[in-house]
């Protein structure tokens, strides 16, 4: 009782992903049971009175059970590499343009723009990463199409802190993709450790900020490892690392930064400090 198309799509998506059944996994449709239309049936159809007569005024149907959320920008994504699997690409190939993307495929606002970031301003490998991230954590709960669309995992994004704008060459995600990959990793830390009850999408504001951290901490990292031996960066860096995919140290690197300019002067920097052998160069 599937249309063609629907059961060549389903049938792709078991093959792909398994068959899966559980609607709290993020993208996996709440399984319900309609009537027949009257388009399959020789007879018109006739519903059956209910069981107990007191459940005809409140009792529970299916469409009440069975609403759909609004597709997502991950699932949209995922949609579009199954059709590609099945050679049905479409021939859309504008990406680049969010009003476009919008009118083209019926979307709002918000889901067009992170639609575009995720076609052609997010490196692929990022990509990968937020696609695996949000298949276990969901998409709403954790990356929103306002982080998406505001392009913060974009190859050309930098730190939108207000009075760290001279440390934008530090603060901006390169062809490298160090600090997007590792902002999504704190991004993926802090939320794993909340508890169930408490856990929430990032907020622009907060992913802003921890943003700019993870852009500081590369660069103090980097100078750190040149200004002192190796055996003292060995020594130190784990823990520093720990201390820092904790969120322990975001409030004093934002201080540095907020304090100074360029070049980085380890010697202001308290968890570096202690172990910075005094040089002429630094």
């Amino acid at each position: 009782m599937c249309d063609p198309f629907d059961m060549t799509v389903l049938m792709e998506l078991v093959l792909s992903e398994g068959f899966r059944t559980n609607p709290n996994d993020p993208g996996t449709e709440k399984l319900a049971i309609w009537p027949i239309t009257d388009a399959w049936l020789q007879d018109k159809y006739k519903p059956l009175p209910p069981l107990n007569p007191a459940d005809e005024e409140d009792g529970v149907t299916m469409a009440t059970t069975g609403t759909r959320k609004a597709p997502n920008a991950m699932n949209f994504l995922r949609q579009f590499e199954v059709l590609g699997k099945a050679g049905e690409a479409a021939d859309f190939t504008e990406w680049n343009d969010a009003g476009k993307v919008a009118r083209a495929f019926n979307v709002g606002k918000l889901e067009s723009e992170a639609i575009v970031a995720l076609q052609s301003k997010i490196h692929h490998d990022i990509v990968d990463e937020l696609k695996s991230a949000t298949r276990t954590r969901g998409m709403r709960s954790f990356v929103t199409h306002d982080l998406l669309s505001k392009g913060i995992f974009n190859t050309s994004f930098t730190s939108q802190v207000a009075g760290l704008e001279q440390w934008s060459a530090y603060l901006t995600n390169g062809q490298n993709n160090e600090l997007a990959s590792l902002f999504l990793e704190r991004l993926k830390g802090d939320w794993d450790r909340l508890p169930v009850g408490v856990k929430k999408a990032f907020t622009w504001k907060d992913a802003s900020v921890i943003h700019a951290a993870c852009g500081g901490y590369l660069g103090i990292m980097e100078s750190f490892q040149k200004n002192v031996p190796a055996a003292d960066f060995t020594a130190a860096e784990p823990e520093i690392k720990s201390q820092f995919s904790l969120g322990v140290l975001d409030h004093e690197i934002l201080a540095f930064l907020e304090g100074s300019v360029p070049p980085i002067q380890l010697k202001n920097v308290r968890f570096a400090r202690t172990w910075v052998v005094v040089r002429d160069t630094y």
